[in-house]
């Protein structure tokens, strides 16, 4: 997913160029596990600037697992079957 919104917003495959490119992978990556929340919770009040020693990309890395875990979880208990009801 990182790789392909790299491509798309022109950054190399590691590090960044400019803070126009970090920002752009950052919300790419948001977008595309459909987690904008991410992006928005630790980035979209106090951009990445020029120069700027991005810490906050191992909590954004971890938000969006949290979430992909989340809905793993929440799709594996619509799989689970459901226990029959009966009546007496």
């Amino acid at each position: 997913m990182e790789q392909s919104c790299r491509k798309e917003c022109g950054a190399p495959k590691t590090n960044f160029d400019t803070a126009q490119q970090a920002v752009c992978v950052r919300s790419c990556v948001g977008e595309a596990a459909n987690a904008p929340e991410c992006y928005e919770e630790l980035y979209a009040s106090d951009p990445y600037e020029q120069g700027e020693i991005d810490v906050r990309g191992p909590s954004f890395k971890g938000c969006l697992a949290n979430i992909l875990r989340q809905r793993r979880v929440a799709e594996k208990k619509q799989q689970m079957p459901q226990d029959d009801i009966r009546e007496f």
